[in-house]
């Protein structure tokens, strides 16, 4: 008569506590099992990507060419003449302006004019106000937009062309007021290294780019 106990071996209680604790802990195991995976696989892919991710930013140029030497290779200038004589009365153009073809350049008082043959910029003007025009005088010098190029030595960094719409200034080391401007059309390297840069003229002052005219530039992306 009374309660029943059961009891329960010494050796049955310790296989119940170490089942406890084998599942208890599990999740640990899973959880560390898991977070060793993904380091291992982050530090994989960190290796894989990690040192070409620095070399392309290392090897990526500037954005900017600053003051390169050169040289002008192709440049085209064209003598503006007089087809008429007399006194001149008006000049209706300044050195590095940009004139249209059919223009009005110059007039006279016996209602002669001189024009513009072509667009162009004025690189150099060659009369004045009390100049006397004859047949052949030679009224202005003028530079043909296009073609222009210039050759320069980029940083051995640079290995792919210029793209066209970029801007340059092109400065004279031989003349310190001499100053121009364009965009770029095109460009080219060599095999020697050299990069070729076709512009269209957008400004000219202070004197003229013939062909041989050695030069600085500064090539830069247009603005965002």
């Amino acid at each position: 008569m009374g309660n029943q106990y059961t009891f329960i071996s010494p050796a049955t209680r310790l296989s119940a506590i170490a089942l406890l604790v084998a599942m208890s802990c599990s999740g640990c195991w899973w959880s560390g099992s898991l977070a060793e995976k993904v380091d291992d696989a982050d530090q994989r892919v960190a290796q894989k990507t990690g040192p070409a991710s620095k070399g392309a930013f290392a090897d990526a140029p500037r954005p900017v060419l600053e003051e390169l030497p050169g040289i002008v290779t192709t440049s085209r200038h064209s003598p503006l003449l007089a087809r008429t004589k007399g006194r001149i009365k008006r000049i209706f153009f300044v050195p590095g302006q940009y004139v249209h073809k059919g223009e009005i350049l110059v007039k006279g008082y016996d209602h002669n004019f001189v024009v513009a043959p072509m667009n162009a910029l004025v690189a150099e003007r060659l009369i004045d106000g009390s100049s006397y025009l004859s047949p052949n005088t030679v009224v202005a010098s003028l530079l043909e937009l296009e073609p222009f190029q210039i050759q320069i030595m980029p940083p051995s960094l640079y290995t792919q062309p210029v793209a066209p719409g970029w801007g340059a200034n092109i400065s004279r080391a031989d003349d310190k007021t001499f100053a121009a401007s364009g965009v770029v059309l095109g460009s080219h390297i060599s095999t020697d290294g050299s990069l070729f840069v076709d512009l269209r003229l957008d400004r000219v002052a202070g004197g003229s780019l013939l062909a041989g005219t050695k030069i600085k530039a500064v090539l830069a992306p247009p603005p965002l």
